[in-house]
């Protein structure tokens, strides 16, 4: 029988996985042709609605690699996740360019990466 990705051992099966995987969808997503700033804009709106911490876009996209384009994963891949966060031995790409926020990443809030309420105006 082939194995889960979320079963134990897993990235997936951490809050700072689960949190990570979503900075990778939200990196694959908002890869479009478009003004760089304004993609930049749209990623700063993307971690503020999601109460995530300000993390480089450049960063996290550096981490889907074309390996993994190439096995069609372009939001990313359990390669990724671990380039992104480590692999428990060694530092990720996240901790290496942002300590204090793959440390919030890491923290325990269960508000950390859900979606704030929406306000009507």
């Amino acid at each position: 029988m082939a194995s889960s990705p979320a079963e134990k051992g897993s990235p997936l099966t951490t809050l700072a996985g689960r949190r990570g995987a979503l900075l990778l969808l939200l990196a694959g997503i908002v890869e479009f042709p478009a003004d760089q700033n304004f993609l930049d804009g749209l990623w700063a709106l993307a971690l503020a609605q999601l109460a995530l911490p300000d993390i480089s876009r450049s960063v996290v996209r550096g981490c889907i690699t074309e390996e993994d384009h190439n096995a069609d994963y372009y939001y990313g891949s359990l390669r990724s996740l671990r380039q992104l966060l480590g692999d428990g031995k060694t530092k990720g790409d996240l901790e290496r360019a942002d300590p204090v926020a793959y440390a919030r990443l890491q923290s325990a809030d269960p508000t950390i990466g859900r979606s704030r309420p929406l306000v009507l105006t």
